[in-house]
């Protein structure tokens, strides 16, 4: 469900205020993300299927230009109410930060394959539709685009192969794709981050989901 303003009128932002669309934003990088951008000044939508704890960040924010839409980030339906929210809320939408994720943790010959479909989905499928999704936004306001990929996109880690491979996929998709949007106006960043201290790990599938 989408908390605050979204169920009232629209915000009327600042011309110069940047809308900012942060996925897996309830934890980790992508919470430490959004405080970047709120400290900023940004505006933000928030996302993560973690409705608990998104709504709790969203609380910690304290502003009228935050919003939280929790939802699976792998479901089409959740795209169109996130490109809708930043539609109807804020009425652009500058960047879109592709940052939620998962792993697994499993030798790749005791890996179910499920576990290696539900990998490829959240890390490759789901930020490569949103942000086809959110390209009209992004046209219009000549936005840009963020994936955080990893270091495991090219570099072998024994454990992890659906995200390697997972990771992999993301950036030669995006590499194409900022070639063929450029022309639009909208940037593209990729990230390509070593490990980290955040709950992916702690969160990790096993072999058997």
């Amino acid at each position: 469900m989408i908390l605050h303003a979204a169920q009232g009128r629209p915000h009327q932002n600042a011309p110069d205020m940047q809308t900012t669309l942060i996925t897996g934003a309830a934890s980790g990088l992508g919470w430490e993300l959004a405080k970047a951008c709120h400290a900023r000044g940004d505006a933000l939508l928030l996302t993560d299927i973690d409705a608990i704890g998104l709504a709790e960040r969203v609380a910690e924010l304290s502003s009228d230009r935050v919003e939280g839409l929790s939802g699976d980030i792998t479901d089409p339906a959740l795209h169109y109410q996130l490109i809708e929210a930043c539609r109807a809320v804020f009425g652009r939408l500058d960047l879109l930060i592709n940052n939620a994720g998962i792993t697994h943790r499993s030798p790749t010959t005791r890996t179910a394959p499920e576990v290696l479909r539900k990998v490829m989905a959240v890390d490759y499928h789901a930020p490569l539709e949103l942000t086809l999704a959110a390209l009209p936004l992004l046209r219009e306001s000549r936005g840009q685009v963020a994936a955080i990929g990893s270091m495991a996109g090219w570099m072998p880690v024994l454990g992890r192969a659906g995200y390697c491979a997972a990771k992999s996929a993301l950036a030669q998709a995006f590499e194409v794709l900022r070639a063929e949007i450029a022309r639009d106006g909208i940037h593209t960043l990729l990230v390509y981050p070593s490990f980290l201290d955040t709950p992916i790990y702690r969160n990790a599938l096993g072999g058997d989901g």
